[in-house]
């Protein structure tokens, strides 16, 4: 503990406060002080052996989390990456190996460069006059054996199910699948939808014995006044706040778990031993529910709950036996992961998350008002943390400092 706390006065007193600090290496080292606050909860001896595990636990960095999407296709140059690091236990997985058409696989040199470059540009106006271009034009020129290579490695050491796939028709130019393949005799059929009518709206499956807009409580309400568009989703189409990217659901096991804590203790003592032993029991539950969830995940949350609740739950050393307004803000947290409150809220944002009665919520999400509803997107200080960013993309549009 003392080590860590050496490591974090050397970092605040010596590196922050240079000038020429650079802003990315700032960055880690802010993020390295964010976790050397967690010191207090090390348990470990003074060994050295000890102190390196720990050290890999404390010292771990996720720079950019919170940022990833699901939908990110990899091209060739990841495919074998992404082949050896196959999960064996995550739901089966298909490989795709699109456009592998003749002219995609067997690149001549005059589509090799990008207009209006070609290969006389650089061999006659550029070399020898730059190593560097002669690397690139070398590398140009290779990338159809790379892309060779790529699928024989892919499809050798692939575990998973795998799918070829070309465009017959582009640029009003007919394609042929790649020689090799033919040779192989690979079946070409066209491409068809999983399931019929796929591009159009078929409502024959649906049977309606109810209101198209179910009853809606006060919170649906602040999720309407913050975005008709995150309503549209979550309210009407799922029914509840889906959380779908990892990030997200870590943030929600912690607010689960920091929850489940303050109703169980509301009113008692608070002994730290006690209140520790209980979350660790509760995470052991909890992640079964969350397969993602490793070591260092179950280490983080318990020490961050354990934190929350000595600094927000605790006073005289008793658990502050909860109102109706802690409950009241615990399922807005559980809601939106995040609620501005008290010098942090704005006017608007008081007005967005202020509370309804149940007949104020039936006048305003009347059926009539829903369908006049155009159910536009709206920039906020919560779409980071919201659960359909990947779908809506607005975030992308929040300036960073």
């Amino acid at each position: 503990m003392t080590f860590y706390k050496k490591i974090s006065e050397v970092l605040k007193s010596k590196v922050l406060e240079k000038e020429d600090l650079d802003e990315n290496f700032k960055d880690i080292v802010q993020r390295v002080l964010l976790r050397l606050n967690e010191v207090e909860h090390i348990e470990a001896s003074a060994s050295f052996d000890c102190l390196r595990e720990t050290m890999q636990i404390y010292l771990h960095q996720n720079p950019k989390e919170g940022k990833g999407a699901n939908w990110i296709v990899r091209n060739f140059e990841q495919i074998d990456g992404d082949v050896l690091r196959k999960n064996h236990n995550e739901q089966e997985k298909v490989y795709h190996f699109a456009c592998l058409s003749d002219q995609d696989m067997s690149i001549t040199h005059r589509d090799e460069f990008p207009w209006p470059l070609n290969i006389e540009f650089f061999e006659i106006a550029q070399a020898p006059v730059d190593w560097k271009y002669q690397v690139y034009v070398t590398s140009r020129m290779e990338y159809k054996n790379f892309r060779r290579y790529a699928l024989v490695y892919g499809l050798a050491f692939s575990k998973g199910r795998i799918k070829l796939s070309y465009i017959k028709n582009e640029n009003n130019n007919e394609r042929e699948l790649y020689y090799l393949l033919k040779i192989l005799g690979a079946k070409v059929r066209q491409y068809e939808l999983d399931y019929v009518e796929g591009y159009k709206k078929n409502g024959n499956y649906i049977n309606i014995d109810r209101p198209v807009y179910e009853e809606f409580s006060q919170y649906d309400l602040m999720k309407y006044r913050l975005c008709s568009y995150r309503f549209l989703l979550e309210s009407v189409i799922e029914g509840r706040s889906v959380y779908k990217d990892e990030f997200l659901m870590k943030l929600y096991v912690n607010i689960v778990l920091e929850h489940r804590a303050r109703r169980y203790f509301t009113g008692k003592s608070y002994v730290k031993n006690v209140v520790y032993g209980y979350l660790v029991d509760e995470m052991e539950s909890l992640s079964k529910d969350f397969p993602f969830m490793n070591q260092l995940n179950f280490i983080d949350t318990v020490s961050s709950a354990s934190d929350y609740i000595e600094k927000h739950a605790v006073n005289n050393g008793k658990f502050t036996k909860l109102q109706n307004k802690e409950y009241d803000y615990m399922i807005k947290r559980e809601n939106f992961l995040y609620v501005p409150v008290g010098k942090r809220a704005s006017e608007h944002d008081k007005e967005i998350f202020k509370n309804a009665t149940q007949l104020e919520v039936e006048d305003s999400l009347t059926d009539k008002n829903l369908s006049k509803e155009k159910y536009y997107r709206t920039l906020n200080t919560l779409c980071e943390k919201c659960t359909e960013k990947d779908i809506c993309l607005e975030v992308f549009k929040i300036k960073k400092k």
